[in-house]
This record gives structure tokens, sequence and C-alpha cells, in this order.
């Protein structure tokens, strides 16, 4: 299928304020010697990509680097601090972790197999790979690709079973896992849910199908034939590797290191910069990529689920729409790395941002760059406009409430002054513009979300759809009170899963029910139904008690989004104090 967008309507940008920031700024830059710039790029648009990241041009914080292609210019910057420890500052041969960034190229290197003829996207996993050969439904390589496998994903299980990010984990950890999962999250093509298990085992096929490790297969097949000769997959068994960035945190004023020992790949790993990435870009944007033009079509091959419903995800690409503009994209994020690559195939144009601190908003900086270059002389219309006069907060009471996310968090929705606020655990607070009845919108920069309730539900005002891209959180209304029943204590017991190798606690505590690991951190149970809880903390989003024949608790199944029911199996009704583990 051909990528076709549409646009959302049009209105004016001003660039003045962002021109003036950066003038101080671009004389700087010109005598640092980690820039480079084609001399037909402007300094205005030199100036204003400057401008966007004039908050990271410090030496005494993380930051990050840019590379911006837009038909044959070119402009690579590094900004910050590469390595506080050490004083290393950002370069645009600094080499940075791009997390999921990395699906690009296993996703790139299958489809060179298969456009060789060697492997097909109708082709079973379990033919490739041991470790997933016990699941009994067919695992295809188009929805290993496309997030539509099923398969349970690597980082929630490791969550669950007591992992913590800082620890190494390797592939063989990673296949071991896969090894002991029986179930599937859902039915193979069914619906999209992002795994990272399935771009490690999609890893896994590639090396056995070329017939040597996939970190060789990468650097051979796509590293060394484009010049991304300081790109590699990166081990922290292999370290230390020369101009890599560390990450970082903030605390308070200053930053914090936060390690990451990655000993696996696939689905991650990929350390790159930013004058690599301006190869990998132009790659993207060529009629005549790596592997011959059939390659280029290959790539943006949209999921297709058993239904026929379209998910805007291709191979490792998010298909989407910005001001008018087509725009292809993925983001990545592990430990304080965080990236964003996007390329507009109509405009010839490309960006990629990568960064080294966890408080950076790469997207978001991405399209700052997308509006001051291809989109300064665009009038972009407000979509409020549609409604005349906003709706009163007023009318919105009636959407307010808490909600429970689909094996997700609680979230609660307030009416704010055009609009409504959605909060949670993991989002504080993302304001949304009403932009119909019933439908709200975000006008922020970063990937457009859309919550729509769902009318012909009661009265239109308990359940609901929030869609970011390719990905779609299903809320509920929650009705049930928080109240724990009085039967609270048959729940209490010691819970043990031969798919996670590993034990929980549920306690009856003074604050409530709470699900306990001796590494995971507590999670709060919030009764949404008989035998049925949100879980506020911790690791899962959903707990879900499970009465044998004479109605006596005997096993839950645990969820968060992209790791659904978990089995633990209830061993004995021994609290968490009484097995004398410390609050």
């Amino acid at each position: 299928m051909t990528f076709t967008m549409t646009g959302f309507g049009r209105t004016s940008i001003a660039m003045g304020a962002m021109l003036l920031a950066a003038v101080g700024l671009l004389g700087a830059c010109a005598q640092e010697a980690n820039k480079t710039a084609a001399p037909s790029f402007s300094r205005d648009d030199i100036a204003q990509i400057n401008a966007v990241f004039e908050d990271w041009d410090s030496k005494s914080g993380p930051g990050g680097v840019v590379a911006v292609v837009y038909g044959d210019k070119t402009f690579v910057h590094g900004y910050g601090m590469a390595n506080l420890e050490t004083g290393m500052a950002m370069s645009s041969d600094t080499r940075l972790h791009v997390a999921s960034i990395s699906k690009q190229f296993t996703a790139y290197a299958a489809g060179l197999l298969i456009n060789e003829g060697k492997l097909s996207l109708d082709d079973r996993a379990q033919d490739y790979v041991p470790a997933v050969k016990q699941i009994k439904e067919p695992l295809m390589i188009e929805q290993l690709i496309h997030h539509t496998s099923g398969l349970r994903d690597q980082w929630s299980l490791a969550s669950m079973a007591g992992i913590r990010p800082s620890e190494v984990i390797s592939q063989r950890d990673i296949l071991t896992m896969a090894s002991q999962q029986n179930e599937l999250n859902f039915e193979p093509g069914s619906a999209f849910v992002y795994s990272n298990m399935g771009y490690s085992v999609l890893a896994e096929v590639v090396g056995k199908v070329a017939g040597a490790p996939f970190p060789q297969v990468v650097d051979e097949q796509i590293f060394t034939p484009l010049g991304m000769d300081r790109t590699t997959v990166f081990s922290i068994r292999n370290a230390p590797l020369e101009g890599r960035s560390m990450s970082y945190d903030p605390d308070g004023e200053t930053y914090r290191q936060v390690p990451l020992n990655f000993d696996n790949y696939g689905a991650t790993s990929l350390q790159t910069t930013a004058n690599d990435m301006t190869r990998w870009l132009r790659n993207l944007l060529s009629d005549a990529p790596l592997g011959g033009p059939a390659m280029k079509q290959m790539i943006l091959q949209q999921a297709v689920l058993n239904n026929g419903r379209e998910v805007p995800y291709a191979f490792a690409l998010e298909l989407s729409d910005f001001h008018g503009l087509g725009v292809v994209e993925h983001g990545g994020s592990d430990a304080g790395f965080r990236a964003h690559v996007m390329y507009i195939p109509e405009k010839d144009f490309g960006v990629a941002v990568l960064s080294n601190r966890s408080d950076s908003d790469t997207s978001i900086r991405a399209r700052k760059i997308v509006s001051a270059l291809l989109l300064a002389d665009t009038e972009i219309s407000d979509p409020r406009a549609a409604l005349g006069d906003i709706p009163s907060a007023e009318t919105r009471r009636a959407y307010e409430g808490e909600f429970h996310l689909a094996d997700g968090p609680v979230m609660n929705v307030t009416a704010s002054e055009d609009g409504l606020v959605m909060a949670s655990q993991f989002w504080p607070g993302l304001e949304l513009t009403q932009a119909s009845e019933g439908r709200f919108i975000t006008l922020d920069d970063d990937v457009p979300g859309v919550l729509a309730f769902d009318t012909s539900v009661g009265d239109g005002y308990d359940e609901f759809v929030f869609s970011r891209g390719p990905h779609e959180f299903r809320g509920r209304r929650i009705t049930a009170p928080n109240i724990l029943p009085d039967y609270v204590g048959e729940y209490v017991g010691k819970y043990e899963s031969a798919t996670l190798d590993t034990s929980y606690f549920i306690d009856l505590t003074e604050e409530g029910l709470k699900v306990r690991h001796w590494r995971a951190g507590p999670g709060q149970l919030r009764p949404i139904g008989a035998d049925d809880f949100a879980v506020e903390g911790g690791v899962f989003g959903h707990i879900r008690f499970i009465r044998d024949g004479s109605g006596k608790i005997a096993a839950f199944r645990g969820s968060d989004r992209r790791a659904k029911n978990v089995p633990f199996l209830r061993v004995s009704d021994q609290s968490a104090a009484d097995a004398g583990l410390p609050e």
C-alpha cells in the first residue's frame, strides 16, 4: 500500500522570538569544531535550529545532538555534555544509545533478506527461533515487525519478575523469558500492542537466516555500505566504547548518572552519532536506498489487522501527519537516553534528535525544527475555530471522573477552561481541547492525540479511546466505590508464577490491599469490580483474582499495557509480614 496522509489545516507560526534568542548562540557556535553545515544552509536556518537547543548548550549539564538533512543540505551539531564525570562535550561524533530507534535497523535487515528472497513476511518465527516454538499460534515475521504478534513485552515481564533496569540483561535472558511464555496477549494479528520481545525474536530470525550473529549482519549489510562507521550494536560486556555518552536524570539542580547495562539487541542497544544519522536519513529518503527501490515501498507498508483495519505503523516507523505534512517517525527511550527520528519524503527532509537526559522532549524539538524550516510561511488553522464559542467548563463536568485504562493505571479526568485534563501516575497532566461533542485533541507540538468518548455507551460519558499515533488506550469509568469488600482477607497470600519464576504477596495493610514483591515496588489495589482491581504504583496495572470450583481464591492474573494476564498461582495464605518481608 502507498503512504498518503491528509492534513489538519493551517495557521501562522511566528519565528521572530526564536530568531532573536539564537543570535548570540550563532556566533559562539560558529567557532566550535563540532559543528558542520553545508554552505547552502542559511544563517537564519542555523539560528533557528540552534534556538531549539539553546537550553541544552551548557557545560554544566547533559544535552544532545541534532542531525538535519534537507535536499543536499546537511547540519549536525552537539549541545551540552556527553559525560559530566570526564568533561567530554557533545559533538557530531559522540556515540549515543538510541533505544527503540534500533528497531528501524532490525526491520530493515529483515527487509533486505525478504528482498533477496531468503525470508518471507509470512514465515513463522517458530521455524527459526527455538525460544518461541512452544507457542501454538503461528507468529509471522510481518507480525513481529508490526507489533501485532501478541508476544508479551520483555521489559514488562522483566519488571514483573523484579529485574531492575540497572542490571545486566542479556539476549540469553530475554530468550529464556520468551521460552517460558505459553500464552500471548491476544490472537496474532488481531491487535496492535508494542512488543520489544517481538524485535528481540526478529533479530534472532535475521541472524539465523543470514548465517551470522545479528550484530555482524547489520554491520556488514547496513552500517558499512552506508558509511556509518561509528555506529554499532553495543553490549555492556564489550565496554568501553570510545566516544560513548553517559545518560542522566535530573536531580534537583544537578544530574545523576543512570546506568544502562544492556547485553541484548534487536529492540534496542544501537549506538550511533549525528553524522551517521545523516547517512541513515538520506538512505530512507533516497529513491534508490540500500537494497534497491523496492525497499522504500516495503518499509512503509502499514500493519493490517485481521479485521482489515490499518494501523499507522510500518517497519519500526510510525506514519503520522504534522500540519499537512506526511511524517514518518519513531522515538526511543532507555534509562536517561531519549531519541527521535523523523523524515518527510515529500520534502526530502529529515531530522534526528538524540539526547542523554531523561527530561528531554526529543519529539517536540524535532517538530519545532520542522516548523521552523518547512512551515514558517504556512498558515495553520486552529481546530477550535470550528466550534465557534468554546463550551463552558460546566458543560464538560459530565466527562469528569476516574477511569481505568485497560490493564493500565487509573486516570483522573477533570474539566478545564477549554477542554479536559487527564492525569495519572504516568501522565502528570495532559491537556486536551474540545474539538466536537465527545471529542478532544492535544494542541502541543508532540504526536497528535485524540480522546474520543463512545456516545453509544450509556450517556456517552463512560468509555473512551485515547489514540496517539498507532497506540490506543481504552478507558472505562470506575463506578465501584473505593471500598474493600468484607471478604478482602480471602485475597491475602503468597502467589507464584512459573512463567516468571518469581512470587508476590497480597497483603492487607492499614492503607488497604497491596501487592508486594521483595524487589519490585508495592502496588495499591483499587476495587473496580468483583475480584477485579486496578493497581496504582508498582509494576501491575490490573489484577484479576480467580476462584476455584469451591469459591476459594486460587490465583490471580496480573497485567500491564504490554504484558497481559500473566498467571500467578496461590500457594499459601502467608502474608508478606509473616514471611518477614520488610516494609
